[in-house]
């Protein structure tokens, strides 16, 4: 007996130790650089255990801070006195992290000298096992799971009474592209919906609690395991 209690308590302790490195494993990179045509202002994780994350995160940054630097041109032609200065502001955060899974939340921010307001985005990488996972590969093959998420969403979005039903409609509906932005959760996923798709900007970006009731019947069995543990 006191040979499986301490089998039992090692596993344990290799599990906490587990997960606590992989909790303790992320650094932050800070980039902040002002010229007299635009300011980065950014922060990315970096140094997890798996190098294919590391690379998801940079790449995703790199690819946004060059799309940034080719929009430049567009302030060529703002009057000299316009208020504000060109910038790119990054922020982020780890809403969900475990031994199995990761979800990684951007909150992307460009802003155009003389613009009334600026642009925001949210962006997330998920990933299961260290390698990057879209919302289709969490389901059977052929599986319809967009049909009763999509549902959901346009009824809860609905609920808030912050907008109108034609853009709901269209903001909701089961399209890949309207579910590209979710991370996971506990208690299934959460569904972001970006500033102006389902609502006006002053509404900011919606998100959408997704409980595993709604598409568990369309799960990969190992997804539902190793995520949620049914």
């Amino acid at each position: 007996m006191k040979i499986v209690n301490l089998a039992l308590k090692i596993a344990l302790l290799g599990s906490l130790l587990g997960n606590s490195l992989l909790a303790d494993a992320a650094k932050p990179v800070v980039v902040k650089t002002e010229t007299t045509e635009y300011i980065l202002d950014y922060k990315y994780p970096q140094d997890f255990q798996s190098k294919e994350v590391n690379a998801a995160i940079k790449d995703l940054i790199t690819v946004t801070e060059n799309s940034f630097m080719g929009e430049l041109i567009e302030d060529a032609g703002t009057p000299a006195d316009a208020p504000g200065k060109t910038s790119l502001t990054i922020k982020y955060n780890i809403p969900y992290q475990a031994k199995n899974a990761l979800s990684v939340r951007f909150i992307i921010s460009t802003y155009h000298r003389g613009a009334a307001h600026p642009a925001e985005e949210v962006k997330v990488l998920n990933f299961i096992n260290g390698h990057g996972v879209k919302l289709a590969d969490l389901f059977k093959p052929g599986a319809e799971f967009l049909k009763p998420i999509a549902a959901y969403s346009a009824k809860e979005i609905t609920a808030k009474n912050i907008s109108d039903a034609e853009l709901i409609s269209e903001g909701t509906a089961a399209k890949n592209k309207n579910y590209k932005t979710w991370y996971f959760t506990k208690k299934g996923i959460d569904v972001v919906f970006n500033t102006y798709q389902v609502a006006a900007y002053v509404y900011g970006e919606q998100v959408v609690a997704i409980p595993t009731s709604i598409f568990s019947a369309m799960l990969k069995p190992e997804i539902a395991k190793q995520l949620w543990g049914n």
